[in-house]
């Protein structure tokens, strides 16, 4: 806890956050979690089988363009 007190204290990973927070701005990530398979959207909690069918659909469609 107290390496996780000093690192919450400290501004060590300030400028890595806002960047992150303006790439997550930039692609209109309102909340988390947010997921992006292929550029499509699933915000808030999924199942572990939607996003593994999105996965396997998007490795589907990489297949059908090779």
């Amino acid at each position: 806890m107290e390496a996780y007190r000093l690192a919450m204290d400290s501004d060590a990973w300030a400028a890595q956050v806002q960047a992150e927070m303006s790439v997550g701005s930039g692609v209109s990530v309102r909340g988390t979690p947010t997921w992006f398979v292929n550029g499509r959207r699933f915000q808030g909690a999924q199942s572990a089988s939607t996003i593994r069918d999105a996965i396997d659909a998007a490795l589907e469609a990489a297949e059908e363009e090779e």
